[in-house]
């Protein structure tokens, strides 16, 4: 599949690992403009004292080979930070996981971080600050044969805020999310 811009040009380019595996119109179209869409899909939010964490599927809807994505959203507080991916082990990074019943998760597409230092300490780290938005691509299996039906997705959120000078007990969150069987086309 190619995306292109308004000119008509391509700027980018993207391929599955099975022929038939194919994005949900309205997960492109977020993807695409790094916006969401409301109403896209099944949605959460979970409130905790520094960080508000918004969860949606891309599609209300599933079937067979359809990729979908979890998408993420962590308002922090100001004046607080989480630890992106690959920050050392001494360090709370932020992590998303997807799981289901017979499920095949992809990786993470997480936004750009940005370098964060502690006085005394010889450490470049990085860090997310304000809003961050992270996208988990996924496929439910169904093998063939098989009734699909409704399916319950569980996005887990892992995290630790800090602020410049404390870090508070790391947290989770996890939210349940129905996606419905799309009815076949006869």
């Amino acid at each position: 599949m190619f995306l292109l811009d308004e000119r008509g040009i391509v700027v980018q380019r993207r391929f599955q690992r099975n022929y038939r595996v194919r994005e949900s119109g309205l997960g492109l179209l977020e993807q695409a403009l790094n916006v969401s869409l409301p109403d896209a899909g099944p949605s959460a939010s979970v409130d905790r004292e520094r960080v508000r964490i918004s969860v949606h599927l891309d599609s209300p809807t599933y079937w067979r080979y359809q990729q979908l994505r979890a998408v993420v959203e962590l308002d922090i507080a100001s004046g607080y930070h989480v630890y992106a991916p690959g920050s050392p082990d001494d360090y709370v990074s932020l992590g998303v996981e997807v799981s289901a019943d017979a499920v095949e998760v992809g990786e993470p597409l997480w936004p750009a971080a940005r370098p964060f230092s502690i006085e005394g300490l010889d450490e470049q780290l990085q860090v997310f600050e304000g809003s961050v938005r992270v996208a988990v691509p996924f496929e439910l299996i169904i093998q063939r044969g098989e009734p699909m039906g409704d399916r319950a997705v569980t996005v887990m959120v892992r995290y630790q805020t800090c602020d410049a000078g404390n870090c508070y007990l790391p947290e989770e969150v996890s939210v349940q999310l129905m996606v419905e069987e799309r009815p076949s086309v006869e």
